[in-house]
């Protein structure tokens, strides 16, 4: 029996060792990478020092190019957008980006991922690293304790994120041409653009504590004397969408809300999408300049 317990001690020592070693080892590599998703998160967390961050889904990476804003506005500008995540993702970002810099105007493309109810805990994942930080401790708890329990293991923190830190950290690629910015090619089918299944017309319950973030997050950059201003893009329909008014009442006149959702002369015309929520290159041109006039108009420069 007693060899038998020394045994099972060993073991746990031993697993606690390997865990602290695997997570000294992915801590590096987060924190030293070359390109990809890895290194664009350790820019927007570690090193951004833009005048204008920008933030929100596939629609904020796919549909805004940062350097006509910047040339418009006479700003460095950064597009932080991750595909498929939301309020609570960027939230925690935003807490990260303030320990170093502190912008002048952020601009958030809001989509359903802000504010209905779905499966929270995904947009978690690129804030496991970080879950030692005061702040982004107490977001795993608000949003979902027991995985802030889980990480307190490195081995389950960098579960599947190895082989991405790996290629990440040894192939070259930086911050490339468009800071942030990734432009689509192609165009929307016929068949598709037939289709009238869009997210955006569906009804969604909203969640509370996606709620509760953005109204931290306003209240956020009233301290810190940000200029917010809260965007819907350009979809493929044919007037304002029913997820934008929802928005609007949402928001209640508490921030900027600039509805762009039907846009003439672009949401209208397929040949400027990749899909119904997404615009191509030329879409997201044509957007971007139509979108940093007004911008020029309300923005402190």
């Amino acid at each position: 029996m007693k060899k038998f317990l020394i045994s099972i001690a060993c073991f746990i020592v031993l697993m606690c060792v390997i865990d602290r070693l695997y997570g000294t080892f992915c801590d590096y590599l987060n924190t030293h990478p070359k390109r990809g998703e890895t290194f664009y998160r350790n820019y927007i967390i570690n090193e951004a020092d833009d005048d204008v961050i920008m933030m929100g889904s596939s629609r904020m990476v796919h549909h805004y190019v940062s350097n006509i804003i910047a040339d418009s506005l006479g700003m460095t500008v950064w597009n932080a957008g991750v595909d498929g995540m939301g309020i609570i993702m960027n939230y925690g970002y935003v807490k990260l980006l303030l320990r170093h810099h502190t912008p002048r105007v952020i601009i958030y493309d809001i989509s359903p991922y802000d504010f209905c109810v779905e499966d929270n805990v995904k947009q978690l994942k690129n804030l496991r690293p970080y879950v030692n930080d005061s702040d982004i401790k107490e977001l795993f708890k608000q949003v979902e304790s027991s995985e802030w329990i889980k990480l307190h293991s490195n081995l389950v923190r960098y579960n599947s994120s190895l082989l991405s830190l790996i290629r990440d950290y040894y192939q070259p690629g930086g911050k490339g041409d468009y800071n942030g910015y990734a432009p689509l090619y192609g165009e929307m089918s016929d068949n598709m653009a037939c289709e009238n299944d869009d997210i955006t017309e569906r009804d969604f319950i909203i969640d509370e504590i996606k709620i509760n973030l953005f109204d931290e997050l306003i209240a956020i950059c009233q301290e810190k004397g940000i200029q917010l201003i809260n965007v819907v893009s350009p979809e493929f329909c044919n007037e304002s969408t029913t997820m934008a008014s929802r928005i609007a009442g949402i928001l209640d006149a508490r921030t900027i809300f600039l509805d762009y959702s039907y846009t003439d002369g672009i949401s209208n015309k397929y040949s400027l999408f990749k899909d119904r929520e997404h615009l191509n290159n030329d879409g997201a041109v044509l957007f971007t300049q139509v979108l940093s006039e007004r911008l020029a108009s309300i923005i402190d420069l």
